[in-house]
C-alpha cells in the first residue's frame, strides 16, 4: 500500500478500509425493500425444537413487528383508511397493504394489538 504523506499510517488504513465507506449510522441496507424479504422466513423458526406451552408463534411475533414499523404512532386508533394512509406514507411492503385493506371499514382500532387480532380472523372453509 502506498503511504501519502498527509496521513499517518493508521488514517490510512482507515481510509482504505472498506468497511469505512459509507457514513456511520447508514442503514440504507438494514431494512428489506418492499417484499424482497420474506418476514415469516426471518422469524427463526426451528422445527427441531418444540415450542413451549403458551408461547406465541415466532413467525406472528415477526410479522406483527414489521407490521407496527410500518405505521405511524399517530394511525391509532384509526380506522382502516387512516391506516392504509399511514402504511403507504410508510412504504409499507404490499402485504401490509393488502392485510390493511381488508380490515371492516366502519371500526376503529385502538392499538396494534387489536388490529392484529382483527387480521387474524379465522381462515374461511
Amino acid at each position: 500500500m502506498q503511504q501519502h504523506d498527509k496521513h499517518s499510517p493508521r488514517v490510512e488504513d482507515a481510509i482504505q478500509d472498506p468497511r469505512t465507506s459509507a457514513p456511520a449510522g447508514y442503514r440504507d441496507d438494514a431494512r428489506p425493500h418492499d417484499d424482497e424479504e420474506n418476514v415469516f422466513e426471518r422469524a427463526g423458526v426451528r422445527p427441531d425444537v418444540p415450542a413451549a406451552p403458551g408461547t406465541p408463534d415466532p413467525a406472528d411475533v415477526a410479522a406483527r413487528g414489521e407490521l407496527a414499523r410500518f405505521l405511524s404512532p399517530r394511525a391509532l386508533p384509526g380506522t382502516r383508511g387512516q391506516l392504509l394512509a399511514s402504511a403507504e406514507d410508510n412504504d409499507a411492503p404490499e402485504w401490509v397493504r393488502e392485510e390493511l385493506a381488508q380490515l371492516p371499514d366502519d371500526q376503529l382500532f385502538e392499538s396494534v394489538s387489536a388490529l392484529w387480532a382483527a387480521m387474524r380472523r379465522p381462515a374461511q372453509p
